[in-house]
């Protein structure tokens, strides 16, 4: 099994402006890898899993079926799994300080957990954007305050003020605009509209508030393609879908 990531460089989408701006030699690194990819696969020995951040940037023909046979977004966990995220690294946090006590290893594993349900809601509901390793360090680090002396609530508002999610939607404005001037990409399927969508929807589910600088984002889920995505996930973005539109 062979892991590429970040391979969006060396695959680069030729008929992107970031490949004619690109040197010689890596414009020479996609239709290599075309071939080099073929002839892997032909040999059946071998696994290829290639990551990156930027789908969209990869070249049209090694995404197609035969090269790459399986599209696999990896999204935040929604708010049912960072319920249990959140339940999960909390327990872990609690035996590893029962643990540093000198009779910890004695100690029972029981009741270690303290966010009530409410609390354990509240904090998920907060929380859409955030990645696992992101809800882990804002837990232990929620925890380690709220031992210290504070609240619930203080902890928590000190904790998300200073660690803030690594995805936010505000980033994906420049991939679906060509510039401020000219609107929207007229080819859509160029963007990442629908791991795009899939985040907002993921924001909506919570009711995460979006404030009127993100007009541009339901311009971006009232495309027609965005239909493709089924009923179900439309009605839980109408909410976004109306963001900016004027109040009758």
């Amino acid at each position: 099994m062979i892991l590429f990531d970040e391979i969006d460089r060396l695959l680069l989408d030729r008929d992107s402006a970031r490949y004619e701006t690109q040197a010689d030699m890596f414009q020479f690194m996609t239709p290599s890898m075309l071939v080099k990819l073929n002839d892997l696969r032909e040999e059946k020995r071998s696994i290829f899993i290639i990551a990156t951040n930027y789908a969209e940037r990869i070249d049209n023909a090694i995404k197609r079926p035969g090269r790459i046979d399986l599209q696999i977004p990896l999204l935040p966990p929604d708010e049912r799994q960072r319920k249990e995220l959140i339940r999960k690294f909390e327990g872990e946090y609690r035996k590893e300080q029962a643990l540093k006590k000198p009779d910890g290893a004695a100690q029972s594993t029981q009741n270690v957990l303290e966010f009530n349900e409410d609390q354990v809601a509240l904090l998920a509901h907060l929380m859409p954007l955030y990645i696992a390793a992101e809800l882990d360090q804002v837990v232990r680090s929620a925890l380690d305050l709220i031992d210290g002396g504070r609240d619930f609530r203080d902890a928590i508002d000190i904790t998300l003020k200073q660690q803030r999610p690594s995805i936010s939607l505000e980033s994906y404005e420049s991939r679906f605009y060509l510039d401020k001037n000219r609107g929207l990409r007229p080819d859509t399927r160029r963007t990442p509209w629908q791991e795009f969508a899939l985040l907002a929807y993921i924001c909506a589910e919570v009711e995460y508030e979006i404030g009127q600088e993100l007009s541009w984002v339901r311009d971006v889920l009232n495309l027609p393609i965005m239909e493709e995505l089924g009923p179900d996930v439309l009605a839980v973005l109408q909410r976004y879908r109306q963001i900016g539109q004027p109040k009758a």
